[in-house]
């Protein structure tokens, strides 16, 4: 009867644990999906293109791993230039779209 109860409450703590790990985790990585960069509305105002590279090689995951460029592309939308990377987590390979805007590039 011990050892039963001492199984439950072990497996119940677990399941805690494991849940507030999750929870903490979807937090993470909706702030970082709300963040700069994270919509065309929020995009990073750049001076320089090294820039832009820059900010991707400082840029962490909501797990703390570093990010890597795998593609990007250009879009212009009323008068303004942007450029996003689609980045990649070297750990999770949890992916995202970093917006920047580059018009002072381009005036």
């Amino acid at each position: 009867m011990a050892t039963a109860l001492l199984f439950a409450t072990v497996v119940l703590v677990t399941a805690v644990v494991w849940a507030g790990r999750g929870i903490g985790r979807r937090r993470a990585r909706a702030a970082i999906r709300r963040g700069p960069g994270a919509s065309l509305a929020e995009a990073i105002a750049v001076s320089s293109f090294d820039t832009i590279d820059e900010t991707i090689a400082a840029r962490r995951c909501h797990c703390g791993a570093g990010v890597h460029a795998v593609g990007e592309g250009a879009r212009d939308l009323d008068g303004r230039r942007f450029r996003y990377a689609r980045v990649e987590c070297d750990a999770c390979e949890d992916e995202q779209v970093l917006y920047f805007d580059v018009t002072t590039i381009f005036h």
